[in-house]
C-alpha cells in the first residue's frame, strides 16, 4: 500500500517541479568581456575618461525566439547590485535588432556584440558580470558569467 502512495507523491512532485522550472530553447555561449578604448580621431587620446567601456560578445542559437538580453553587473554572481541593464530584441523590416542604450544594433548571424559603460566608481566596485537572455515565453536561458 505504501508503494502506490510513494509513486503518486513522486509523480506529483515531478509534475510540479518540471512545471516550475522552465527551460528556454534559446541557448547562449562564449561570453567575452574585454576593455574597449575609443580614441579621439584628431588627438589620439581616449575620447571619454569619465567612464570605462567594455565590449561584451556572446553567441545565441535562436534570435527569433529571444525577447531581451539582461546584463547584471554586481559584487557577486547573478547580482545586479551595481547596474542591471535590459536590452530588447526587436524585429523590423525583415531584420532583427537589439535596442541597447537607445540604439538599434542590427543582428547578423549568431554573434552579438554590446558595449557596457561603467563609471569609474562602478568599475572599481564590480566583481562579476552575468548575462542571460529572456525568451518570448518569459523563460530565462543559461547564465554566462565573467569574474574579474
Amino acid at each position: 500500500m505504501k508503494l502506490p502512495h510513494f509513486l503518486l507523491t513522486l509523480t506529483l512532485f515531478l509534475m510540479v517541479t518540471v512545471g516550475i522550472t522552465q527551460n528556454s530553447t534559446v541557448k547562449i555561449l562564449d561570453l567575452s568581456v574585454y576593455p574597449a578604448i575609443e580614441l579621439d580621431s584628431i588627438s589620439g587620446t581616449p575620447a571619454d575618461t569619465s567612464t570605462i567601456l567594455f565590449n561584451l560578445d556572446f553567441k545565441i542559437n535562436d534570435v527569433s525566439n529571444a525577447s531581451s538580453v539582461r546584463i547584471l553587473v554586481g559584487t557577486v554572481q547573478n547580482s545586479g547590485d551595481i547596474t542591471d541593464i535590459t536590452s530588447n530584441i526587436v524585429y523590423q523590416g525583415g531584420q532583427y535588432y537589439i535596442n541597447h542604450n537607445g540604439i538599434n544594433i542590427p543582428l547578423n548571424g549568431y554573434s552579438i556584440s554590446l558595449k557596457l559603460n561603467l563609471s569609474k566608481q562602478q568599475e572599481a566596485a564590480y566583481n562579476n558580470i552575468t548575462l542571460f537572455v529572456v525568451d518570448n515565453s518569459g523563460s530565462e536561458t543559461n547564465m554566462l558569467h565573467f569574474t574579474r
